[in-house]
């Protein structure tokens, strides 16, 4: 429910491929490459040229930050066919390798008129994971990437013909903001119906010890939702104590500070944990959910 910043924009080099990266403040770095790349106004990256002669590029800077997303740009081997030449982006840190979740494909065609493309700007973004990094200080990682030409025929379909990969580069990956490692397992799970008084349970797992923090809101219009607890936060939670590492479980029952019953409808709910002032964890992710509230029968 807390809203998460977005770095900017990383880029990777192929021969025909490239990720390009931006700085935290969103302002693109330079690539630089062995002789100028033209740029055309209104394209998202350098100009592509024709054939597969695209220059390797290589960033002197590049810095992202596990748990954020990253934009993609550059030149690509292939253009589009209509089978789909989709770019799988790899990650290697800290002796682990990540296939990036995302979507990064070519935006141009190849059947462009008068002259076929036979390269084509590439687009889109990638998730750098939060495990990329749960240290307390950057590491070094290495990016490369794959792009397949693939083909297609009437009644056959589509197949590959052949693929090219990119050279390694290296970034830096700055420490994830948060760990959604930390807080597990959380129930009741989302769609969950509950009769009118009846009470709700809590579970969760907790991968380390901490004062663990509950609350619930009914949810009353799409940009309204009140707390059951009504008081100064943070009172307003249902749950504020400290928790064991491990299963946990709270139940409360569905009633006002007056004792009646709450209403029937959506209500949602946040755990979180908070550790002790320098204690030197990453700060869990609090986890989040919903029930709804029906009349029973």
């Amino acid at each position: 429910m807390k809203a998460r910043r977005i770095a900017g924009f990383i880029a990777v080099g192929f021969a025909g491929f490239g990720l390009a990266a931006a700085t935290s403040s969103g302002s693109p770095d330079r690539p630089w490459t062995s002789t100028p790349v033209p740029t055309v106004p209104g394209q998202l990256g350098p100009g592509c040229p024709s054939g597969n002669t695209y220059l390797l590029m290589n960033f002197p800077s590049f810095i992202v930050d596990a748990g954020t997303g990253a934009r993609v740009i550059g030149c690509g081997w292939f253009p589009d066919t209509g089978c789909k030449e989709p770019v799988v982006v790899t990650m290697k840190v800290n002796g682990n390798q990540y296939t990036l979740e995302g979507n990064v494909e070519p935006k141009e065609s190849a059947f462009a008129f008068p002259v076929p493309n036979t390269s084509s700007k590439i687009e889109g973004f990638v998730k750098i994971p939060e495990e990329a990094n749960l240290t307390h200080g950057p590491l070094s990682a290495t990016i490369t990437g794959k792009q397949k030409l693939r083909f297609g025929l009437p009644v056959f379909g589509c197949f590959d013909l052949l693929s090219k990969s990119s050279r390694e580069f290296t970034v830096t990956v700055r420490p994830s903001a948060v760990d959604s490692s930390v807080i597990t397992h959380v129930e009741p799970p989302d769609g969950t119906l509950l009769k009118a008084g009846e009470p709700v349970t809590f579970r969760w797992v907790l991968k380390r010890a901490g004062q663990v923090r509950i609350h619930v809101w009914y949810q009353a219009t799409d940009g309204l939702a009140i707390s059951v607890r009504p008081q100064t936060p943070p009172s307003d939670a249902v749950l504020d104590e400290q928790r064991p590492a491990g299963p946990n479980t709270f139940t409360f029952a569905l009633a006002s500070q007056q004792g009646a019953t709450l209403p029937v409808g959506v209500y949602r709910f946040e755990i979180e944990l908070l550790d002790p002032p320098n204690s030197g964890f990453i700060p869990a992710k609090a986890k989040d959910g919903s029930f709804t509230v029906v009349f029973g029968r």
